[in-house]
C-alpha cells in the first residue's frame, strides 16, 4: 500500500509505503529410486519443498499433476526420464529438474576369484541384469582358450578340461544382448587373477 500526500504547493510531503514480501519458495522432491532399470520402469517422486505453495510436475516435458506425490513411468527404450517440479508461491515459483537414467541391463565381472575358497569368490561368475543371449571366453596368458559358456549360470572353476590352471591373470571376453534389443551384440573385454 502506498500514500501519497501533497502541501499546499501541490508537492509530495510524505511518502509511506506498506510492503508485503513473500519469501521465494524453493523446490525439494525426494524420489524413491534414482535410476531406472528393466524389472522397475517407474519411481515415486515427492514434493518435499517447505514453503506453503501450488505444485505442477513435469515428465518428460509434459505438464501431468498437481498432487504431492506421484508414480513416474518411463518406457522401456527411454534412455532416461527427465522429472520436473514447478512450485509458487502465488508471486514467486522455483524449479527443480532431475534426469534419472534408465539401465536396460549390464553384465559385471569380479576381478579376482579363488577356486580353493569356500566362499562367493570360488568360481568366476557373471552378474548381471536383462540378458537375453550371452557368450563368455577366457584366455591364458598365451592366448589359448581355457573357458567357453554360453550361459551366465556356468562359472569358470580355474580349471581346463578338468585340469587345475596356474595361478595368474587371465583375460576374458564377453558378448551379450539385452532383452530390450536382442538382434543388437555388446561386448566388453577384461582380466581377471586366479589365486591359489
Amino acid at each position: 500500500m502506498v500514500n501519497i500526500q501533497t502541501d499546499h504547493n501541490g508537492c509530495d510531503s510524505i511518502v509511506t509505503a506498506h510492503l508485503t514480501i513473500q519469501p521465494t519458495p524453493l523446490a525439494a522432491m525426494a524420489l524413491s529410486h534414482y535410476y531406472l532399470t528393466e524389472d522397475r520402469l517407474w519411481t515415486t517422486v515427492t514434493d518435499t519443498t517447505s514453503q506453503p505453495h501450488s505444485r505442477r510436475w513435469l515428465i518428460n516435458g509434459v505438464f501431468t499433476d498437481t498432487v504431492k506425490s506421484l508414480r513416474c513411468h518411463a518406457d522401456l527404450l527411454d534412455d532416461s526420464m527427465r522429472i520436473v517440479l514447478v512450485v509458487c508461491n502465488g508471486v514467486c515459483c522455483d524449479t527443480l529438474g532431475l534426469t534419472i537414467p534408465v539401465q536396460h541391463g549390464f553384465v559385471m565381472f569380479p576381478n579376482v576369484f579363488t577356486p580353493v575358497a569356500e566362499d562367493v569368490n570360488a568360481r568366476f561368475c557373471p552378474r548381471g541384469s536383462g540378458v537375453e543371449r550371452f557368450e563368455l571366453r577366457v584366455f591364458n596368458r598365451q592366448g589359448l582358450e581355457v573357458f567357453h559358456s554360453r550361459s551366465m549360470e556356468d562359472c569358470w572353476d580355474g580349471t581346463c578340461k578338468g585340469v587345475p590352471c596356474p595361478q595368474g591373470s587371465y583375460v576374458y571376453i564377453v558378448r551379450y544382448t539385452l532383452h530390450y534389443s536382442p538382434e543388437r551384440w555388446l561386448s566388453s573385454s577384461g582380466s581377471v587373477l586366479l589365486l591359489r
